[in-house]
């Protein structure tokens, strides 16, 4: 037991010299380590994160609460898979904040060493390069190995980090887990990747059915590779939340609090762009479904006479 950080000169140089050689533009882990250089101006030799009052952290949970309760079983169920292996599971908010964290009681004591515990700050503007502050700036998932870390007595640790997302798109929270056993490599760390970034999707998921537990929440037509396109709609058909596979699968940058829109306008913008002539047959045999197969009904819902609805129907070669 006991943590054993690597010479402390020997990885200031080895920064250094990445970030002078220009490397940023190649590589997450030489931008991050340039940005908590020279941006954030992070002392890497410092020892210890700084860690908030019970009071601060109180206040943060509490802010947290919706997402920490749906985040909590299935936190367990993670931990059930990777904790004999070392590894302690943490949700942390946005801002880097540890709001929840299981770990088994051979391992604590060396998270404890390297400051990875509840109300510890990992924001990457405290804590420099590191899978839970670095996730929250690039918004996508990662592994930090060692001393890929910034600070240094952070480079014992190997971590695996992965967004999660509120209904608006925004990063809510990161969930990370992290080993400081000395034989868990970069092999290991790769393999639990996909695996985290499911189940960061899954919180994600369940998160924005908590968000819209008054509406009516159904997964969007087509294939996102970021998740589930999952959207809520009120009981007047509108669409009232997205999370942010939907919003990039169907193309939503509306702010849907303040702009819901109807179900049926948002799968039409979604569709591929036709002509006005296949636009308007559609528009056709909606109005017939809607209406049963009355044309009477068919052609005021459209907003025509029933002559002009006629010969609509007629150009089209539908049946009457």
């Amino acid at each position: 037991m006991g943590l054993d950080p690597i010479s402390t000169d020997g990885h200031l140089k080895k920064i250094q010299l990445a970030v002078e050689q220009g490397s940023a533009g190649h590589s997450v882990i030489v931008a991050s380590w340039r940005r908590s250089l020279l941006h954030h101006g992070v002392a890497a030799e410092r020892s210890q994160a700084h860690v908030l009052t019970e009071r601060e952290l109180s206040d943060i949970r509490l802010r947290q609460d919706r997402l920490m309760y749906v985040a909590r079983p299935i936190l367990e169920d993670l931990f059930q898979s990777v904790g004999l292996s070392g590894f302690t599971v943490v949700l942390s908010d946005r801002n880097g904040v540890l709001v929840d964290q299981i770990s088994n009681d051979y391992d604590e004591p060396d998270f404890q060493d390297a400051g990875l515990r509840l109300g510890s700050v990992w924001a990457e503007s405290h804590q420099g390069t590191n899978a839970i502050g670095t996730v929250a700036v690039e918004q996508r998932p990662m592994v930090v190995v060692k001393d890929q870390h910034y600070m240094c007595s952070a480079t014992p640790l190997t971590c695996v980090g992965a967004p999660i997302f509120d209904p608006s798109g925004e990063v809510a929270a990161v969930l990370d887990v992290t080993s400081a056993r000395s034989d868990t490599d970069a092999g290991s760390a790769q393999f639990l990747l996909p695996i985290i970034t499911a189940t960061a999707n899954r919180i994600e998921s369940e998160y924005f059915r908590a968000c819209f537990d008054y509406a009516n929440i159904f997964v969007a037509n087509g294939y996102s590779k970021i998740g589930t396109p999952l959207l809520a709609a009120d009981d007047d058909d509108l669409i009232i939340g997205a999370n942010r596979a939907a919003r990039k699968l169907l193309q939503i940058k509306e702010d849907l609090s303040q702009r819901p829109i109807p179900r049926r306008d948002l799968l039409d913008r979604s569709a591929q762009p036709r002509g006005l002539e296949a636009a308007e047959r559609s528009a056709i045999k909606r109005a017939i479904a809607r209406n049963d197969g009355i044309m009477s009904k068919a052609a005021k819902d459209l907003g025509v006479s029933r002559a002009t609805f006629y010969r609509m129907l007629d150009r089209h070669g539908l049946k009457k």
